[in-house]
């Protein structure tokens, strides 16, 4: 029935704990937040998204859960789809929150499960820019939503968390024709 508040978990500290989860090998981070770049193969890249919302926990007294994309935050996602246009990389986005829904209820009810800006263009943009698959979790089920927007198709695939039994998990397998 109580209540700890713990420090928060700084860039520092984030570094070190996810070094070896792809932050170390990055070849781009957001220095405001902790989204960066891996390049998980020579054609694919893998785009971290810090979608968290941490600004107002502390006069909140309770961590926000919805999640939303920062101004700045999203410039530099936008210089990071064109860089990988540029160099003709695919681009695999990897984030907390959901993009697309994963059930069919009231927007509403899942505001505080997708990020914020998802029903006002970020899927149609993500699929104009020939990103067609978003790791997400939040909701700690396994499922996969998909939308089509013109021509391209947008995946949004959770796997379920680590706290719930039976453990979840996703293995994914890259092909060069895909």
């Amino acid at each position: 029935d109580k209540q700890k508040v713990v420090d928060y978990v700084s860039y520092i500290e984030f570094s070190s704990i996810y070094g070896e989860f792809g932050l170390k090998e990055s070849i781009m981070m957001d220095k405001e937040t902790f989204s960066y770049v891996a390049e998980v193969s020579d054609n694919v890249w893998l785009l971290m998204i810090d979608s968290n919302i941490y600004n107002d926990n502390v006069t909140l007294r309770y961590p926000e859960s919805g999640g939303k994309l920062k101004t700045r935050q999203a410039e530099w996602f936008d210089k990071v789809i064109k860089e990988a246009e540029k160099q003709d990389k695919r681009v695999i986005l990897g984030m907390h929150h959901n993009m697309l829904p994963h059930a069919d209820v009231d927007p509403f009810y899942l505001s505080d499960f997708m990020i914020a800006g998802s029903n006002s263009g970020m899927p149609e943009y993500l699929a104009s820019k020939n990103i067609s698959v978003v790791f997400s979790g939040h909701i700690h089920t396994h499922d996969i939503a998909g939308k089509r927007y013109e021509d391209n198709f947008l995946y949004d695939i959770t796997t379920g968390s680590l706290m719930v039994y039976p453990h979840n998990y996703r293995i994914c397998k890259l092909s060069k024709n895909a």
